[in-house]
């Protein structure tokens, strides 16, 4: 006779402390599985993101791991978003270069001047000073920094400014200084650096400028945002800065003060080369779009210190939109419906659903024309949909001609957009027209 299996065989307390059994194994198995879920990954470091070379003997040649290094920024062949590479000059009395009581990290940039003079140490004379700015795969957005010296000589101190508003020397910079235009914003950054001239990183600061309440200073303008390490090789830093021990090669034409041997030409003496980067998201400091970089050598690590050389340029983490526009119909009769005006937002193809734009519209005219400037508002404030859209007030000329549409986006704060406009004569115009009296006559 077949055997009718082992279950049957087993008495029921038996079975039913089977059924116990694998019940629990299948709760567990799902414990496992949310707990697994749910668990955030682990934090990358800065060094570590794939997105660029920091290492922990700091050069700035391209090699084998993964990401950029800043011979692909000065080739202007990296990944990055947005890159600055400023070559300054060195050993040279129209060098610009920091001057004045007041020219000090924890004042107002209107209190800063600047001259033309040659820096007072070689150890702080900026040769060159460079910025890359990136987003990662978790939405981070994260920036890499540094800059070169003529020599480093003894201890360094080094610092970068990353600044919302647009910051430049003004004037000649003849005796006794020349002031700079622009000012701080609540959250610009400062990252402040000091390091031996052997190469050996000893402190590594962030500031965030919150112009009062701030612990960094008595004036309270600066805040502690966090203190980096060296970039070792370990895991989770989300800041972190080197420099090089040994002679490093340099991608770019550069000669240092005590280059006087064979082969030592575009030759990173130690401690003449500094790179860092930092984890804006993970710091809780990604809350705009920067518009300046600033490279800086200092007398000493304090936010009071001196300043010496600095090296400035434009740099934007943040980029305007696509901004495209269509008219709803491209004619009317007098009394018709109104019309309005689409704006679609978009950044690497995906829809932009964040800030507000404001329409204005431009007639009537006897051709189409551009409406570049001026107009009268056709809708404040409209916010951008999840598709990217936004749509004007419906508008009803009661003259005939032509008219056509401004779009002028302002993104979010906090947003990584920049204000962009557009207009043209095609797909924002459309041409209002009477009623010819033969068409109403009835048939």
């Amino acid at each position: 006779m077949k055997s009718s299996g082992l279950p049957l065989a087993l008495t029921a307390r038996t079975r039913k402390g089977f059924t116990l059994f694998w019940a629990a194994i299948f709760v567990m198995s799902l414990v496992m599985q949310y707990t697994a879920a749910a668990s955030p990954g682990p934090v990358l470091a800065v060094h570590g993101e794939g997105l660029f070379e920091l290492e922990a003997e700091a050069d700035a040649v391209d090699g084998v791991a993964a990401g950029d290094d800043w011979e692909a920024v000065f080739n202007n062949t990296s990944s990055a978003e947005s890159t600055r590479f400023i070559v300054d000059p060195v050993d040279d009395t129209n060098d610009d270069t920091f001057t004045g009581g007041e020219t000090k990290d924890d004042e107002l940039i209107g209190d800063w001047l600047w001259k033309r003079f040659k820096a007072s140490q070689a150890k702080n004379d900026i040769t060159h000073a460079f910025a890359a700015a990136y987003t990662d795969a978790d939405d981070h957005a994260v920036i890499y920094f540094g800059l070169n010296k003529y020599e480093a000589q003894g201890d360094n101190f080094v610092g970068f400014w990353f600044i919302q508003d647009q910051v430049a020397p003004t004037g000649s910079g003849n005796p006794p200084g020349s002031p700079f235009v622009g000012e701080h914003v609540v959250g610009d950054i400062l990252v402040l650096a000091d390091y031996t001239g052997g190469g050996a990183v000893a402190t590594f600061s962030i500031y965030r400028w919150v112009g009062t309440g701030g612990d960094a200073n008595a004036a309270g303008t600066l805040d502690t945002v966090a203190s980096g390490i060296p970039c070792t090789g370990g895991t989770g830093d989300q800041a972190c800065g080197a420099t090089n021990t040994v002679n490093a090669d340099s991608p770019w034409p550069y000669t240092a003060r005590d280059a006087d041997l064979p082969g030592e030409a575009d030759t990173f003496l130690p401690g003449t080369f500094f790179e860092g980067g930092i984890d804006l998201t993970a710091l809780g400091i990604d809350t705009g779009c920067f518009s300046t970089f600033i490279a800086e050598t200092r007398a000493s690590a304090s936010v009071d210190s001196t300043l010496s050389d600095f090296a400035m340029g434009s740099f934007s983490f943040c980029k305007e939109p696509d901004l495209s526009t269509q008219v709803s119909v491209s004619s009317i009769s007098v009394g018709d419906q109104g019309v309005t005006d689409t704006a679609h937002l978009e950044s690497n193809g995906d829809p932009v659903a964040t800030g507000t734009v404001d329409f204005f519209l431009c007639g009537p005219t006897q051709s189409a024309a551009d409406c570049t400037t001026g107009g009268t508002a056709a809708g404040a404030g409209i916010a951008v949909d999840q598709n990217g859209d936004a749509v004007s007030d419906a508008n009803s000329p009661s003259d005939p001609g032509w008219y056509c549409f401004r779009a002028e986006y302002t993104p979010a704060e906090g947003s990584k957009f920049l204000a962009t406009s557009h207009t043209n004569s095609t797909t924002e115009c459309f041409q209002v027209r009477y009623i010819s009296a033969a068409c109403l006559l009835p048939r």
